[in-house]
């Protein structure tokens, strides 16, 4: 049990288990009002909204962030990171 489970943890490492969870991560954009963000191998937004008022973040800047909620969709999956 414990391998299976640990292996479903390798394809799918950003599951709705890991909600809420610190992750360590680099900036890679900025599209004027939200941020983006490789997770593993996966792409998160940190959105306006959550960000703290008057921060300033810099390409390739080393960030902590929270992962807040996924987001399913017909297009794919949207991270949401805080």
């Amino acid at each position: 049990m414990a391998v299976e489970s640990m292996s479903d943890d390798d394809r799918n490492p950003l599951s709705d288990d890991k909600i809420g969870r610190l992750i360590h991560t680099v900036i890679k954009s900025f599209d004027g009002t939200s941020l983006g963000m490789d997770i593993g191998n996966k792409f998160a937004v940190l959105p306006r909204a959550q960000q703290i008022v008057g921060e300033v973040f810099r390409f390739g800047e080393p960030i902590k962030v929270i992962l807040h909620e996924i987001i399913r969709s017909s297009s794919g999956l949207t991270f949401i990171v805080s």
